[in-house]
């Protein structure tokens, strides 16, 4: 039986309820989930023995270690003896470059009107450097297990009109309900995460395709009936976290990407 590991923020919950609807391809495999909201989530960490989590942290990591044991039943997961680790909620931080395209028209990619330019290079550099800010590869390069990293989903379309702090302009607004601005900036984002998961000799899975409108968000109906990590409460009003439908699709598109990087890696799949 091979084993693989989940970690990751509240966007775990989408998985690890699909888990229980996983497709015919995970058989064989067994699975093993370490969540925490993302605030307590930045501060887990690898140590001890094959370590991953919050048990080692002192007083200040008192809440985590509430919220570990609240999910997980336990503040610490070992990593040792896994085939496979699974990130899962990376944040793409597209929506930090909201205010650049609400001001500027960049040359080859937006013609908003706006009367500020901004060369196509220089806006792709500045993705990449917000990109970067949010680095999530580091501190595992101490395991050679073949590592897979999944983006938080894209929020579902609906935002647009109900969810003000998804948009920072009107115009903007109404020229992402016009065009497929969204869907080719969430694009440029998952380019750069691929290259550097590629770069931590990582795997990138993209969002499935299935899952995005023509606008490039999220359907609305992935979200219907979305839980938060733990209990039965609703996690609709805030646009973000899918349900295990959507779970079931991203669990499709990790085997996929895991299937051809485990090949690549010492470990080779059963």
């Amino acid at each position: 039986m091979k084993k693989v590991l989940f970690v990751g923020n509240s966007h775990l919950g989408a998985i690890r309820r699909g888990w229980s609807e996983t497709p015919a391809a995970w058989d064989g495999w067994e699975a093993d989930f370490f969540a925490l909201p993302s605030t307590h989530f930045l501060s887990a960490e690898l140590h001890g023995d094959g370590l991953f989590g919050v048990g080692h942290l002192g007083m200040s990591a008192k809440p985590a270690k509430k919220w570990a044991q609240r999910i997980n039943e336990k503040t610490d997961v070992s990593y040792q003896g896994a085939d496979l680790i699974v990130h899962v909620g990376a944040n793409l931080m597209a929506n930090q470059i909201f205010p650049i395209l609400s001001k500027y028209s960049i040359d080859g990619f937006l013609e908003s009107g706006a009367t500020k330019r901004m060369s196509k290079d220089a806006f792709e550099t500045f993705c990449i450097a917000v990109a970067k800010s949010n680095s999530e590869f580091g501190g595992w390069d101490s395991t050679e297990t073949p590592q897979i990293i999944a983006p938080k989903p894209r929020h579902i379309e609906t935002a647009l009109d109900q969810f003000d702090r998804f948009m920072y302009d009107d115009n903007l607004r109404d020229l992402c309900k016009k065009s497929d601005l969204l869907s080719r900036v969430y694009d440029l984002f998952e380019d750069i995460y691929e290259r550097q998961a590629q770069a931590a000799a990582w795997k990138f899975v993209r969002q499935p395709a299935n899952t995005i409108t023509e606008l490039g968000l999220t359907a609305p109906k992935y979200a219907s009936g979305a839980k938060i990590l733990v209990g039965d409460d609703t996690a609709q009003s805030d646009f973000g976290h899918m349900n295990s439908e959507y779970g079931g699709q991203m669990l499709n598109a990790i085997y996929a990407a895991m299937s051809e990087h485990i090949s690549n890696s010492s470990v080779t799949a059963a």
